[in-house]
């Protein structure tokens, strides 16, 4: 008899503890079904926060290739104004020796 009340203990033991185990195994999958949406969160917020920054570095390129063009431009004016002063400058060291030669001229 004692054999037989041990028998039903251990198998008492044995089925509290499947619904026990069973509880355990929900919690578990309810907790891994709750990271894995924080995880989905994760990857979307960092998928958004990469689209941002594709769009700003778009914006900058696009700012960077205006202002080399502003630049460029710049410097062709520059270019064309030295060249035009230096065209300039002769034409005032000619006049310059023009009217050197004619005050020689009228002083002699």
């Amino acid at each position: 008899n004692n054999n037989s009340r041990d028998n039903n203990n251990n198998n008492n033991n044995s089925h509290e503890s499947v619904p026990h185990r069973s509880l355990e195994i929900s919690l578990l999958a309810a907790r891994i079904d709750q990271l894995d949406g924080a995880l989905v969160g994760l990857a979307e917020l960092k998928d958004s926060e990469l689209r941002i920054l594709q769009q700003r570095s778009q914006k900058i390129t696009q700012k960077m290739s205006e202002w080399q063009a502003k630049i460029e431009d710049f410097e062709q004016i520059l270019d064309e104004s030295v060249e035009q002063n230096g065209r300039s400058l002769k034409e005032v060291q000619e006049l310059r020796a023009d009217q050197g030669t004619l005050s020689n001229e009228v002083s002699s």
